[in-house]
């Protein structure tokens, strides 16, 4: 009630007051606590709304209408640098600077947007620039002040809310820098740069690009398209090629088109055209970037009308070294073969001299030429490497053996080791393979004074068919400074300047070599230093044969394997060498190096039971030499079932008739061809094993095979080789007519019928091609055939295709080689013999069978001859039908292999007819020329068939 009471005299009532009064009471009861709860309410928003500003990221400065400050949040004080009770407002205002974004001109403080908000000014800055004694560096601001008002609408204080765009500034500043970088970098590219958007407008365009649009102003072109600056048609062209490239997605890459620019000139342009896209990825346009490639294309076709100058001139220059080739070649022709012919003749000692040192001088001279032409040849890029089936054993002994000599004459070791997984058989070119190597080894023998040369070849890789082949040439000559390595493979290049005259050379033989060498897919290097000797390694890629030789045949039938086998020979390498390859053939070699221990392998192998069937012997070895050891082996009766044979590296006057004189078997001269090795040992073995006969063995005489006389015409138009071919033709019993042109040769055969003709390919008046072309259609009303061979002295690619093409049957390069020439006539005229051709004094057997020259190519064994008759008779028969389907199937390959193998089959009787009929189709399958050969077949089955019955009656008369 007190309460009560106190509320009552407050608000001036009495108990007693009506209750009219009691309900106004109430409700100005209910109204204070609205009050009060709406100031609790308004507190709390103010609390909250000071909460805000305290923590807000701009910052806020309210001012009331004396300048007295009401609320300055910390981030003003952070971005200001001035604490509201650092400084009274009016000493603030005064020393608060704001400047405009120069930062030089400042407002003064009446201008200042607190003291204009106090005033009741709105004011808007979008930047400013603040700077006081505390900010030294400033910061950038944008700034809203605005005025307090009362409820009159009077200026009551003021609010400043501004915001630090110092780091946006400098963002901005960085950007910008940027933007005019790229923008600078873009302009100075040479490269004309556009974009454009989807409707084709260029939206950006770099200078060059401007440039070439006609356009000074960098915003002139933005907006328009490219069809307002250049033709329609070019201009739809490109816009179908962008809409392309926007609907796939997938750029265009140099794409090269030439143009008129705005200046009227005709360039070429190469042009990259991609998508342009935004940040999600879409495409909004494309980016076109073209190179002005004038002068580059004017380059080009400058370079290749050089080229085409560069090819006549190399054409130009090839036809200027054949026909130096022949105008060099005519006259050295002349001088080897007539040197040939008079060394043939009786001549006084002193004379031989001189004309030996003449052809050996001609010889030089033309191996000088040989080499110019082949490294002008490689320079000009027109010397090809042929692909053709050979056997890679025989190939590298035959250039070993002909090597030989020159190392015999210097008493120096010479020695080749094929290892036994190098393919026998390859497809390659054997003749530059064989240059490189006669140039390799031959220079290693010249620049070996003592000591050994040694030719190894390995299996480097196979990868299929293809064989990477490894041959390395050792020496122990003067060696090579190693800095003059790297220049020894140049063109006329030499160590020194004193190796030509000490050692002679042109200096191109390396650089061929290694030119080659690259050609054959391989690489030549050098190992070397002075007095160390020189290693000379190169590889070639040479692909799987597939021909099977004599040879391997020959080592299938006869079966070494086991035959103990002594090897003496004190260097180490032939050793080494010997007993790798005897090993291949299955044979028990022992090696030893000295003649005391031979003799006591010797009688150690035969106190065991197991006495040596084969003794290899060393003729030069020191202390006790090859003939020293033979003479000791003989003074022990129980070693003498030995078949021995003599090995030599020097082919000394006397020593093959020393061999024979004391049971020696066989006589070979180093380096030693694994086939050749192979023959001696299996003919020494048969014929000890068959004749059970200690006997010396004869070495086997030379036969001239008789030879019918030929009418022949030799079409040349030089005199020199008129006579030197006419000789050598003649010697032969042949009968010669010359023609000094091709139309004397054509006017010839109309009048008379020759054998064969010799035909020059470049005369006067009507050269040897043309004449050949002529006699071929007088043969078509005739239907005869004139074999004719090419002469010439060309040596350029192609030229013997020219010949066979034309229609000649064979091709003999200048200078003549008489062998070769004989060899080629008689395997073309084998089949013109008629039949009294081949009627003799005998009956006609003299060139069917020749018994007696048949027993004495086997050394007088009738018995080895027999067994011989035996295998003729049972190979004979395949070997026809090969050739007949051969013929049949018009393959070359095949039929060569097989005639190959008939000849030698035929060889071994002494059968002239036979053997002649089987190299005339050899002869045909090498040259791939089936003219004749149905008639040539023919020939050679009717001599198969009486060399048959030849044999077969001799064979019936001895076992009688």
């Amino acid at each position: 009630m007190a309460d009560n009471a106190c509320t009552d005299a407050v608000l001036g009532t009495s108990p007693q007051s009506t209750d009219t009064e009691s309900e106004s009471t109430d409700a100005l009861r209910q109204r204070i606590r609205q009050l009060e709860e709406r100031e609790v309410e308004l507190a709390g928003r103010v609390g909250l709304l000071e909460n805000v500003i305290e923590r807000m990221g701009d910052g806020v400065v309210v001012a009331d209408k004396d300048g007295k400050f009401i609320i300055y949040n910390p981030a003003a004080e952070r971005i200001i640098g001035i604490g509201a009770k650092d400084i009274p407002i009016d000493e603030w205002q005064v020393r608060y600077g704001v400047y405009r974004p120069d930062k030089v001109t400042a407002f003064p403080p009446d201008e200042q947007p607190l003291a204009r908000a106090v005033r009741g000014e709105e004011v808007d800055w979008a930047e400013m620039y603040v700077r006081n004694d505390v900010i030294r560096d400033g910061a950038f601001i944008t700034l809203t002040a605005r005025p307090l008002k009362d409820e009159s609408g009077a200026p009551n204080g003021g609010v400043v809310v501004f915001h630090d765009s110092t780091n946006r500034k400098l963002a901005e500043a960085a950007l910008a820098a940027e933007r005019n970088l790229l923008r600078c970098i873009i302009d100075n590219i040479p490269d004309l740069i556009f974009v454009t958007d989807r409707d084709g407008r260029y939206i950006a365009n770099n200078l060059a690009h401007l440039v070439s649009l006609g356009e000074a102003d960098r915003n002139a072109a933005v907006g328009s398209v490219e069809a307002d600056y250049v033709g329609h048609e070019t201009a739809a062209t490109h816009r179908a090629e962008e809409l392309e490239i926007m609907d796939s997605g997938i750029a265009i890459m140099d794409r090269e088109e030439p143009v008129t620019d705005a200046a009227g000139n005709r360039r070429w342009l190469l042009t990259t055209k991609a998508p342009l896209r935004n940040d999600d990825r879409e495409i909004i346009g494309i980016v076109g970037i073209s190179r002005d490639i004038t002068e580059i294309k004017r380059a080009a076709e400058e370079l290749e009308a050089a080229r085409t100058i560069a090819e006549h001139a190399t054409n130009a220059k090839s036809e200027f070294l054949a026909n130096m080739s022949h105008e060099i070649r005519t006259p050295m022709n002349g001088i080897i073969g007539m040197t040939e012919l008079a060394l043939d003749t009786d001549l006084e000692t002193e004379q031989r001299e001189y004309l030996t040192m003449v052809k050996e001088s001609a010889s030089s001279l033309l191996s000088l030429l040989n080499d110019i032409l082949d490294f002008s040849k490689i320079e000009a890029g027109r010397l090809e490497i042929d692909q053709i089936d050979f056997q890679l054993r025989d190939m590298i002994g035959d250039t070993m053996e002909a090597l030989s000599l020159k190392a015999l004459s210097k008493e120096i070791e010479i020695a080749y080791h094929v290892a036994p997984d190098v393919p026998e058989h390859v497809i390659g070119d054997p003749r530059r393979l064989r240059q490189v190597l006669v140039n390799l080894v031959g220079n290693a023998i010249k620049f070996t004074s003592f000591g050994e040369v040694v030719l190894d070849v390995g299996l480097e890789e196979t990868i299929g068919d293809e064989s990477t082949i490894l041959f390395k040439i050792t020496d122990t000559g003067i060696g090579i400074p190693v800095e003059h390595h790297a220049r020894i493979f140049d063109a006329f290049s030499q160590v020194d300047s004193t190796t030509t005259r000490r050692f002679g050379g042109t200096g191109l033989g390396l650089s061929i070599s290694s030119q080659l060498v690259r050609l054959m897919g391989g690489a030549i290097e050098l190992s070397s230093q002075p007095g160390g000797g020189s290693t000379f390694a190169f590889s070639v890629k040479l692909r799987t044969g597939i021909l099977v030789s004599e040879a391997t045949s020959s080592k299938e039938a006869i079966n070494l394997r086991g035959l103990p086998v002594l090897v003496v020979d004190d260097n180490a390498t032939n050793r080494r060498i010997l007993e790798e390859i005897l090993g291949n053939w299955g044979m028990k070699p022992t090696v030893v190096s000295t003649g005391a221990d031979a003799l006591r392998a010797m009688s150690r192998a035969t106190d065991l039971g197991e006495p040596f069937a084969v003794v290899l012997l060393d003729s030069m070895m020191p202390d006790v030499d090859g003939f020293m050891l033979v003479e000791s082996i003989k003074q022990h009766p129980e070693l003498t079932s030995a078949t021995l044979m003599m090995l030599s590296s020097a082919d000394r006057a006397g020593d093959a008739a020393r061999c024979r004189q004391m049971g020696i078997s066989s006589y070979l001269t180093k380096p030693i061809k694994q086939s050749t090795l192979f023959d001696a040992i299996v003919s020494s073995v048969m014929t000890s094993l068959l004749t059970q006969r200690s006997a010396p063995v004869e070495i086997p005489k030379t036969h001239t095979e008789t030879v019918r006389p030929l009418n022949l015409l030799l079409a040349e138009d030089n005199a020199v080789n008129q006579r030197l071919a006419a000789r050598i033709l003649e010697k032969r019993g042949h009968t010669v007519t010359i023609a000094n042109n091709g139309l004397e040769a054509v006017e010839a055969v109309r009048r008379e019928r020759f054998d064969l003709i010799v035909m020059d390919v470049q005369m006067p008046e009507m050269d040897g091609l043309e004449a050949t072309a002529a006699i071929r259609n007088l043969e078509k009303e005739t239907k005869d055939h004139i074999p004719i061979v090419a002469l010439t002295a060309h040596a350029m690619k192609g030229d013997r295709e020219r010949c066979l093409d034309a229609g000649m049957d064979f091709y003999v390069s200048k200078p003549i080689q008489p062998q070769e020439l004989i060899e080629v006539i008689d395997s073309l005229t084998s089949a013109a013999r008629t039949d009294d051709d081949d009627e003799g004094e005998d009956g006609g057997n003299s060139e069917v069978f020749d018994s007696h020259a048949a027993l004495d190519r086997v050394e007088g064994d009738q018995e080895l001859l027999l067994e011989l008759i035996e295998l003729f008779f049972e190979q004979s028969p395949g070997l026809k039908a090969e050739i007949e389907e051969a013929v049949e199937k018009r393959d070359s390959k095949a039929l060569q292999n097989a005639a190959h193998s008939l000849k030698g089959s035929t060889a071994n009787f002494a059968a002239t007819a036979a053997y002649e009929a089987a190299l005339r189709l050899e002869m045909m399958g090498r040259g791939n020329d089936f003219t004749d050969a149905d008639e040539a077949y023919t020939l050679l089955e009717r001599e198969i068939l009486t060399l048959t019955s030849a044999l077969a009656a001799y064979r019936q008369d001895v076992l009688v």
